[in-house]
């Protein structure tokens, strides 16, 4: 169990981070490269789909959608079309893994990213993640 302040940090540092989809992309690429490729579909029958590849997740919760929805802004991260449902009544947008399980991907809460329904139908199994984009407070 974590003391008060120690927890406190621990929020804070989470927060900072999957703020930053540039640093989760290079997060995700070595936890791909060092993890993930090297598992066997024998020894985890219950987590992979073959070899190097993780079976999709059944159940996306509702605080991560929520929390990726408004980390990118409501913004598809390929093309940068607005999502929100602010400008056009349609909320056409879905949640897309940075680094695709085929490409030894993780489900992980740091993997996702907000994109339209074109853009991930276009980007299939690819791995396609632009530089974020920030917009300013003023």
């Amino acid at each position: 169990m974590l003391i008060p302040a120690a927890e406190q940090e621990v929020c804070a540092t989470f927060h900072l981070l999957f703020a930053n989809r540039n640093f989760l992309f290079d997060f995700q690429a070595a936890i791909s490269d060092y993890f993930i490729k090297k598992l066997k579909q024998v020894e985890y029958p219950e987590i992979m789909k073959r070899d190097g590849v993780l079976k999709r997740a059944k159940f996306i919760p509702e605080w991560l959608k929520v929390a990726v929805f408004h980390r990118d802004q409501g913004r598809c991260q390929l093309c940068w079309k607005d999502i929100t449902g602010l400008l056009v009544p349609v909320r056409d947008y879905q949640l897309d893994h940075m680094i695709p399980l085929a490409a030894s991907g993780s489900n992980d809460a740091t993997n996702f990213q907000l994109v339209c329904s074109e853009c991930n139908a276009r980007k299939g199994r690819n791995v396609i993640v632009k530089p974020h984009k920030v917009g300013s407070y003023w």
